[in-house]
This record gives structure tokens, C-alpha cells and sequence, in this order.
């Protein structure tokens, strides 16, 4: 392999020196958590190779790797950062499609699954961002005689981790507004040439699929947010307690330069978030923004803003993604990013404003509690 991935080894020792932030990637076994493969292939059961990595695989040059020779990919190991799996020997599950599934009861028997070749348990080993960039190529079938390559071409992939796409060719329209959009890739052949072995690099389609199909655009913020989609560990975003959604939001803010409190020193909650943005920033409760006129609402809640809000008896906190807007109604839903949401980094269905009908048996000092408890944080500088 030589210097092509240098960036890799680099990192890779980089997370052995740096403890437990460089694990707690796991998975949950209970989820859909797939990559798809959908082409014309001259093996009834093709074999692919998946290269799962927490930063795009690159050359020495710095350009998105594209092919690898025979000798190259013999030397292909796992470590900290990077999670190599050869999936094979799977009947389509529909014509010209394959699914292959990790840590579920699908592919309980698959040998990528059940300890032959990979436990799926061992996820929890490695990077909590292995799954933000994958790779793939086709291989020879297991068992192929010597010199027999691989044929066919690639024309739709889907990676769900968790049972939220982190990417799909087949999307044509964002959420939750239905603009429309793109993911689709021209056939990629799969046969080596002059002795190299095409890659699918889907880095950067993996990004621009966040940006378009979940609404982030450029906002810094919620890249960063969305790029976690699927992430089931806290400690990543804080070493100590046990709750994680303020956390997770602090984190993701203190890495876009907006110091709010630091989840690694003490406990992150909605009184010292709203402190925070009450100094450096703009706080207004949920129930005075569902007054406001669309204008407003779409002019002063940004996106990357912070939600605080109710679930039950228990405050919840969420990164503001976008509001919904249908033609002809009233601005009244938003959505949403959080962590420790079903026990993992969640983007949320929509989520509604309170209703006056809603809150009409709340007494004055209820409403007064609940506005406190309920708000949305604008820091400074949101655009």
C-alpha cells in the first residue's frame, strides 16, 4: 500500500493515544443498520468489500481514492479508525438488489455477523465516526478460481445506520419540505482494469446527501450535527453522567466556537443552556413564538438554534434544523436534531408548537415554569 494511506495509519494512532474518545462506535442490534447494493452483476451472489472510515479514504495527494491493486487490498486491515468487512454469499433480496445487514437477526448467520469474519459487537471497538464514510468494491466471488474477476456495475447504494439513511442514490425529495433533490450516481463499473480495482468513494456524496435531503445547506452547525446520525455513545460528547442530549448539543456548539457550558466539567440542563444564551445570545419561549406571524418565525429562529422541551415531566434538548412549511397553512411544526433519542443521535419527525388549547389548564405559575423550561436559544451571529 506505501504512502496511500498514510492519513489512515496517522489517525489510527492518533485514537489509540486518545483513550476512550476513540471508541464507543457501536451499533444497535435492534435497529436497521444496512448498506444496500443494487446493479447488473455477472455473480448470482456478488462479493463486495466495505471499507467503513471516520475520515474520507484519500490518497497520498490528498484526492479521494478511486482504485486499489490486488496487492493493496491484501494489506487492508482494521484499526481505530477504519473498519474493513467482506460481505458475500447473499441471494438478492430483490431483482438485481442486495441487502446486507449488521448486528440484526437478517444476517444473524452471516459470517461478517456472527464471529467468523467480524462480530458485530465488536462495532463498540472503534471510532464512534466509523460509519460517517464508506468505500466499496466488488471482488471475486469466495472460492473463484485464480484470475476470475468480478463484473458488473453498481447503480444505486443505501447505508442506514440506526433505520436513518445516512445515504440513498434513490431520494429525490428532502425532509421534511420536499425540495427536490438528487443522490442518484451514473452506473460505476465494477471490473478491475489494468489490474486495479475500482472504488465507489461515496465521501462526498455521503456529505452532500446530509446537506441536501435532511435541509442543512451550508450551516455549520447542523453539518456537524447530522454528521452523527446513527451514534449511540455519550462519550464522545462528555467523560462523565449519564443523560446526553444537552450534552450532545453543547458539544456540537463548543466545536463551532459557541462556548456553552462544558459537558466535561458539569452537568448541561436547560437553566444553564438558556443562561448561556441569555448572555450571549436570544431566548424565547415556545409559547410566545407560536403567536408570531410566519415572517417572524422563519426571520428569528435560525437554523442551529437550540430547542428546549418537554417530554413528560423531563426537558428535552434538540438543534433546530428547519421549519415546515406547507403552502397555504400556518407555520407550526419545526424540526430537529438531538442525541439520547432512543438511545442514539435522532433526527426528529416533526415536532409541533404549543397550542393555546394545550396549555389552557396550566395555571399562571405553571405557564410561567413552563415558559421558563420551554424555549428556544438564538445565539449570536446566527444567520
Amino acid at each position: 500500500m506505501g504512502r496511500l494511506f498514510t492519513c489512515l495509519s496517522v489517525l489510527g494512532a492518533a485514537a489509540l493515544l486518545m483513550g476512550s474518545t476513540a471508541t464507543a462506535g457501536g451499533i444497535l442490534p435492534d435497529r436497521d443498520n444496512t448498506v444496500l447494493i443494487e446493479g447488473e452483476f455477472t455473480e448470482q451472489t456478488p462479493s463486495f468489500l466495505l471499507i467503513f472510515s471516520s475520515k474520507p479514504l484519500r490518497d497520498a495527494q490528498g484526492q479521494l481514492v478511486t482504485s486499489l491493486t490486488k496487492a493493496d487490498i491484501s494489506t487492508f486491515g482494521n484499526n481505530p479508525e477504519q473498519v474493513v468487512i467482506r460481505v458475500y454469499g447473499k441471494q438478492p433480496t430483490r431483482p438485481k438488489q442486495y441487502e446486507y445487514s449488521f448486528g440484526t437477526g437478517k444476517d444473524a448467520d452471516m459470517p461478517w455477523n456472527n464471529g467468523r469474519d467480524f462480530a458485530w459487537e465488536d462495532w463498540e471497538k472503534y471510532s464512534p465516526d466509523i460509519w460517517d464514510n464508506l468505500c466499496l468494491l466488488a471482488l471475486p466471488q469466495a472460492g473463484a478460481p485464480e484470475g476470475k474477476l468480478p463484473l458488473g456495475a453498481i447503480s444505486e447504494v443505501a447505508i442506514y445506520k440506526g433505520g436513518k439513511a445516512l445515504y440513498d442514490s434513490r431520494r429525490r425529495e428532502s425532509y421534511p419540505n420536499k425540495k427536490q433533490m438528487d443522490a442518484s450516481f451514473k452506473p460505476f463499473e465494477v471490473s478491475p482494469q489494468r489490474g486495479r480495482y475500482p472504488i465507489l468513494n461515496l465521501a462526498g456524496r455521503m456529505e452532500q446527501f446530509r446537506r441536501g435531503y435532511c435541509e442543512l445547506g451550508n450551516n455549520r452547525i447542523l453539518n456537524l450535527a447530522y454528521a452523527d446520525l446513527g451514534q449511540t455513545e455519550k462519550r464522545k460528547y462528555a467523560s462523565r453522567g449519564t443523560n446526553w442530549c444537552s450534552e450532545f448539543c453543547s458539544y456540537i456548539y463548543r466545536q463551532n466556537g459557541i462556548m456553552t457550558p462544558d459537558p466535561n466539567r458539569s452537568d448541561v440542563h436547560w437553566k444553564n443552556m438558556r443562561a448561556f444564551f441569555e448572555k450571549n445570545g436570544r431566548v424565547f419561549p415556545l409559547r410566545e413564538v407560536a403567536g408570531w406571524s410566519d415572517e417572524k418565525k422563519l426571520s428569528t429562529i435560525k437554523p442551529g438554534s437550540f430547542v428546549s422541551i418537554l417530554i413528560g415531566d423531563s426537558t428535552h434538548s434538540i438543534i433546530f434544523t428547519t421549519w415546515v412549511v406547507e403552502p397555504g397553512q400556518p407555520i407550526t411544526r419545526y424540526v430537529g436534531v438531538s442525541g439520547n433519542n432512543k438511545g442514539m443521535v435522532w433526527p426528529h419527525a416533526p415536532l409541533k408548537l404549543p397550542t393555546p388549547e394545550e396549555l389552557k389548564a396550566m395555571t399562571v405559575a405553571e405557564l410561567r415554569e413552563y415558559d421558563q423550561k420551554v424555549y428556544f436559544g438564538v445565539p449570536n451571529g446566527s444567520k
